[in-house]
């Protein structure tokens, strides 16, 4: 389990990373691209994956990841439960959407 503060801690250490409001999540972004969304309220964080990373994250562990329903999610986009995720996991969920946008 990653607390939302520690999930924001770590994020925030990954380089030219800022925080910025979106819709009614936390958005992070490399430049103006964003990486992930954070929903406090649900516990959860949406990555910015490529469908093979989507793929691999789903298949590692489907109660921690599922892809997001519609059109984002056949796009990448990853729904990440932080109440059930270990630091490592999250570590590298996080490490591979922040490389897609920061390339």
């Amino acid at each position: 389990m990653i607390s939302i503060d520690n999930a924001v801690q770590l994020v925030m250490k990954l380089d030219s990373v800022t925080e910025e409001p979106h819709f009614e999540t936390r958005s992070f972004r490399a430049g103006k691209k964003i990486f992930a969304t954070l929903n406090e309220k649900n516990k959860e964080m949406v990555l910015k994956f490529t469908e093979l990373e989507q793929e691999i994250f789903l298949n590692y562990n489907p109660d921690i990841f599922r892809a997001v329903n519609g059109y984002w999610g056949k796009k990448g986009w990853t729904i990440m439960d932080l109440s059930r995720v270990d630091e490592n996991a999250f570590q590298d969920a996080v490490k591979a959407a922040y490389q897609i946008v920061n390339r």
